[in-house]
C-alpha cells in the first residue's frame, strides 16, 4: 500500500523542510508539488531536497480561483496506477494517525469499495505569538486550537484512490466515478451547508488533520502579502479580520499531540539536510517500528552495493568488517538484523557483533534456507549516533558456491534489513 501527497505552494520555503520530514515519517512515499510562481527560493529548496525525498515539482501558472482544483485534477490523472492513495493538502496542514501508525497501514485496513476519505480539520491559532521564528518548528510553536465543535472543524480535506476520482470540487472534496466517500470513522460523508467541503459532522475518531491556518501575527502578515489561492481581483481573502476574528476563538484548548514529535521531525530534517549537502552524510532516524533498508542509511561502509535481490554483502577487502551508523530515539533496545548466508551451514554464531565498540551477545533464529534473524541482547544505546559493526568469521569465493562463475568476489553474509526494538518481537 502506497501513499502520495499532492500539494500546491507559493512562497512556502520556511515551512517545507519540516512539512516534508513530518510526512515522510508518517509513511508518505511520494510528493507531487505544484509551484504557483514562488519567488522566495521554494523551487531551489525543493530541487535540492528532491535528491533525497521522492519529489516531483511542476510549475503551475494557471490563474483564477480554480488553479488548485485544476492542479489536483491533473495529479489524479498522473498518479492513478502509480500510488494506491493520494492526499490533497496545503503546506500548513499536517496529516497523521492519532496512534502514529504509518498512514499507508491505516489506509490499507479500509474496505476495498471506499474511494475517498473526508478528514475533518483541527484549526490552530497563534498561541499568542507575535514574531516570526523560522528557526523553530510549526508543530512545536503552535499548540493552541479551537474546541472540537468549532464550526470550521466541520470542513474537510480528502484522501482518495486517484482512479476513483471523477473531478475535484474546489480543492477540498471530490466527485467519485466509483467507490464510497466516507468520514474517518467509516460513516458516509454527508454535506451540510452550501459548500461541498462542509461535512454534516466532526468524526469522532480516525485520521487527523492539523491546520495551522494563522501562525504568528507577523507570519500572517507575510502570508497576506503572498495572497491566497482563492483570491480574486475583487476579493482578497486574507484580511485583518480573518486573523483577529479567528484568533480570538481558536486558542481555546491545548493540543501537544504533534509537539511530542518535534525531536523526531528535527532529526529527520537534519538527516535530509546533511544527505543533500555536497559530500554530506547525515543521521539515520530509527523509530522503533521502522525497518531500515541499508541503502537508506547515509553512513554505511564495508558493504558491496545492493544486488538484484536487495542484499548488501559484506566486503572481504581490508578488515572484512561492515559498519552501520543509526540514530536511536530510545535509551535501550534490541537490535534485529535480517541476514542471508552464502552457505546454509555458514557459522553465523561466530559473527563478531559490536555496538559502540562493545561486543554484543546475540541469538540466531532460522527463517528458511540461508535466511537468519540475528537478535541481540538488550543494548545500552546513546541518544544520537550509534555505531554497529559486523565482522564475519570467514569468507568464501563465489566460485565455491556457483561453479564456473565469472564473479571473483569473496563473500560471507549479506544484510537485508535492520531494526531497533524496545521489546521482544516474534519474527
Amino acid at each position: 500500500m502506497s501513499l502520495a501527497i499532492c500539494l500546491m505552494v507559493k512562497d512556502e520555503r520556511p515551512y517545507l523542510a519540516e512539512w516534508l520530514a513530518f510526512h515522510a515519517l508518517m509513511g508518505v512515499s511520494h510528493f507531487r508539488i505544484y509551484d504557483n510562481g514562488s519567488t522566495d527560493g521554494t523551487q531551489a529548496l525543493l530541487a535540492r531536497l528532491a535528491t533525497h525525498y521522492d519529489i516531483e515539482v511542476l510549475p503551475w501558472t494557471v490563474e483564477g480561483i480554480e488553479r488548485q482544483q485544476s492542479a489536483f485534477n491533473d495529479a489524479c490523472q498522473a498518479l492513478a496506477g502509480r500510488y494506491d492513495w493520494v492526499a490533497f493538502l496545503d503546506a500548513d496542514e499536517f496529516l497523521f494517525d492519532p496512534h502514529f501508525r504509518q498512514l499507508p497501514k491505516v489506509l490499507d485496513a479500509l474496505d476495498d469499495d471506499i474511494g475517498a476519505v473526508a478528514i475533518n480539520q483541527r484549526v490552530f491559532g497563534s498561541a499568542g505569538r507575535i514574531e516570526i521564528d523560522d528557526d523553530d518548528l510549526v508543530i512545536r510553536r503552535f499548540t493552541k486550537r479551537a474546541p472540537v465543535d468549532y464550526p470550521e472543524h466541520f470542513w474537510v480535506k480528502t484522501v482518495a484512490r486517484p482512479e476513483c476520482v471523477k473531478t475535484f470540487q474546489f480543492s477540498h472534496t471530490v466527485l467519485l466515478r466509483s467507490g464510497r466517500y466516507v468520514m474517518t470513522d467509516g460513516s458516509a460523508r454527508e454535506v451540510a451547508g452550501n459548500h461541498p467541503a462542509q461535512a454534516a459532522k466532526v468524526a469522532g475518531h480516525g485520521l487527523v488533520l492539523h491546520h495551522y491556518i494563522l501562525k504568528s501575527w507577523e507570519e500572517y502578515q507575510r502570508k497576506r502579502q503572498r495572497g491566497a489561492v482563492s483570491d480574486r481581483a475583487d476579493m482578497k481573502r486574507l484580511t485583518q479580520e480573518y486573523f483577529t476574528g479567528r484568533d480570538a476563538k481558536v486558542n481555546a484548548e491545548e493540543d501537544t499531540s504533534l509537539a511530542a514529535m518535534a525531536a523526531l521531525v528535527e532529526a529527520r530534517m537534519r538527516f535530509a539536510e546533511a544527505a543533500t549537502a555536497p559530500g554530506g552524510a547525515g543521521e539515520a532516524l530509527t523509530p522503533t517500528d521502522r525497518v531500515l533498508i541499508p541503502d537508506e542509511l547515509p553512513e554505511i561502509g564495508g558493504f558491496h552495493p545492493r544486488d538484484s535481490a536487495n542484499l548488501f554483502w559484506v566486503r572481504s577487502e581490508g578488515e572484512g568488517m561492515a559498519t552501520l551508523v543509526v540514530t536511536a530515539a530510545m535509551p535501550q533496545a534490541r537490535l534485529g538484523l535480517g541476514v542471508y548466508m552464502i552457505l546454509d551451514d555458514y557459522p553465523l554464531e561466530r559473527l563478531a557483533l559490536r555496538v559502540n565498540g562493545a561486543e554484543v551477545a546475540f541469538t540466531v533464529k532460522p527463517l528458511g534456507e540461508r535466511w537468519r534473524i540475528v537478535r541481540s541482547e538488550p543494548l545500552a544505546l546513546r541518544r544520537g549516533r550509534n555505531v554497529i559493526t559486523l565482522r564475519p568469521p570467514v569468507f568464501h569465493r563465489i566460485s565455491d558456491v556457483i561453479p564456473n562463475t565469472q564473479d571473483g568476489r569473496r563473500m560471507a553474509i549479506a544484510l537485508s534489513e535492520a531494526k531497533l526494538m524496545t521489546q521482544e518481537e516474534e519474527q
